[in-house]
């Protein structure tokens, strides 16, 4: 399992989602969750990856930002990871 945190662009929190994967998507993907109960937007860029232990485990929890036709590269510059 991961958790989706999905955030507007302005860093504003739209939703959290649990979604069953064996995939952790890496910083700089960009993911589209428009068949997970969607909320509006549904391209989502990822900005950043934790994990929390949660019953024993090891959850990914993986920070998306609204995507819309931006620079990925400039992304990653900003968010430190280039």
């Amino acid at each position: 399992m991961i958790e989706l945190l999905l955030f507007t662009k302005d860093h504003a929190r739209i939703a959290e989602l649990s979604v069953e994967s064996d995939h952790v998507p890496r910083v700089g993907e960009i993911i589209d969750v428009s068949n997970l109960a969607p909320p509006k937007p549904t391209t989502f860029f990822v900005f950043d990856v934790d994990w929390i232990a949660r019953d024993r485990k090891l959850v990914p929890r993986v920070h998306c930002r609204q995507w819309h036709e931006g620079d990925r590269r400039i992304e990653l510059e900003q968010h430190g990871w280039i």
